[in-house]
């Protein structure tokens, strides 16, 4: 995933908003995603180099848990359609 610095921090801020706005444990989203603390922590940091399919599996988790908990979801301004790192949903 090739983002800029503007970008990056953009989509940071996207994704730690809407983290805190599902307010679930780490260890609950760790077990969903079968993600180690250091994936989530890199995915939500949106750490360039880190595996992309990651980063989208935890957005998409992020907006339809929230959407199920009928609480907002943040917009996600750059990370808005997935073309090019497809994965299997495993929650």
């Amino acid at each position: 995933m090739s983002l800029t610095k503007s970008e990056l921090t953009q989509t940071r801020t996207e994704m730690a908003k809407n983290y805190e706005q599902l307010n679930m444990s780490p260890i609950d989203i760790q077990k969903a995603l079968n993600f180690s603390p250091l994936d989530l922590k890199n995915a939500l940091e949106v750490v360039p180099h880190y595996n992309p399919t990651n980063v989208w599996k935890l957005r998409d988790y992020l907006e339809e848990k929230l959407k199920e908990q009928g609480k907002p979801f943040y917009p996600f301004s750059i990370l808005t359609i997935n073309r090019y790192y497809p994965y299997e949903k495993n929650w």
